[in-house]
């Protein structure tokens, strides 16, 4: 027993790292957020720096960009993170022909949709609205949304862009700082020999798995909206008879309303001798004998 309890030469190393490890939880959230500036591996800072250390160094990329003199070659601008969304309006004369129009066009741009409402009203003067959400790809927005604006009558349109680049970096920054953080708490576990330095390791080790996956799905957010652009579409077409109303004025208004009043007199009427009928057709099976009989009576006392 007392041999079991001889201190390891490798426990003090060993827990020094644990505790080491655990005190670096607060500065991976933090470590993020100093990415934002300069990324890892971003190109630009690196560059930077090497013609900073370098005499007569040529910077490339997003730097050689805005150095004065430099070759149409070295003016290499990086590419930009870039979300663009776009919503228009348009009413349309036929519903079912627009939105087949528009699944053709979306899919002739490699896009797909998303989304599709429809939304039909039955009440007098209603309209029946069809509400897409498409996703086209970024290079391609600009066109289709001009393709779909001539689907219909355009009553409302709206472009936004809104660079997503720094964000980008900086949650590619924090998901390498986090992967890394984990592939020194599994080298940790491997090494530990008591109880409770796995259990904590583990704990650890699961808290930053979540965080990873996090992370991970953020930036795949963020790269899949910069490549490919939503655009909601809303096709609008009005009821015939509020279409046929506003034409309407002076005598053909008129002679419209006479029309529906002359219909409606005759449904009511026929509606009267419906009503009637069940009652009439009794009293006509007594009345009509008993004034044939008197008829006949009558005429016998006169001959």
């Amino acid at each position: 027993m007392r041999r079991n309890a001889a201190p390891r030469p490798y426990a003090a190393p060993l827990a020094l790292g644990v505790a080491a490890l655990i005190a670096m939880t607060a500065c991976t959230s933090g470590s993020g957020s100093s990415t934002s500036g300069a990324a890892p591996g971003d190109p630009g800072q690196e560059q930077l720096a090497s013609s900073a250390a370098t005499p007569g160094a040529t910077p490339t990329g997003s730097v050689a960009a805005m150095a004065p003199g430099a070759s149409s070659g070295a003016r290499a601008v990086q590419k930009r993170d870039v979300v663009r969304t776009g919503t228009l309006e348009a009413t349309v004369t036929d519903l079912g022909a627009a939105a087949a129009r528009v699944r053709t066009l979306v899919a002739s741009y490699d896009g797909v949709v998303a989304n599709e409402e429809l939304r039909r009203s039955t009440g007098p003067g209603s309209s029946s609205t069809d509400t897409f959400t498409l996703r086209v790809p970024e290079a391609r927005f600009d066109a289709a949304v001009e393709d779909l604006a001539k689907v219909g009558t355009v009553t409302a349109r709206t472009v936004r862009a809104e660079d997503v680049t720094g964000q980008v970096a900086d949650t590619a920054g924090r998901v390498k700082t986090m992967q890394a953080s984990l592939d020194r708490t599994r080298a940790l576990m491997a090494r530990a020999a008591s109880i409770e330095d796995i259990t904590r390791l583990e704990s650890e080790l699961t808290r930053r798995e979540a965080d990873l996956e996090g992370l991970q799905a953020q930036l795949a957010t963020l790269r899949s909206q910069a490549a490919m652009s939503t655009i909601t579409l809303s096709l609008t077409q009005p009821a015939a008879e509020a279409r046929a109303a506003e034409d309407r004025s002076g005598f053909q208004a008129g002679w419209h309303a006479g029309w529906r009043a002359f219909l409606g007199l005759l449904t009511a009427l026929a509606a009267l001798l419906g009503f009637s009928l069940p009652l009439v057709l009794p009293l006509a099976v007594v009345v009509v004998p008993l004034v044939l009989w008197w008829r006949r009576r009558r005429a016998r006392r006169r001959g």
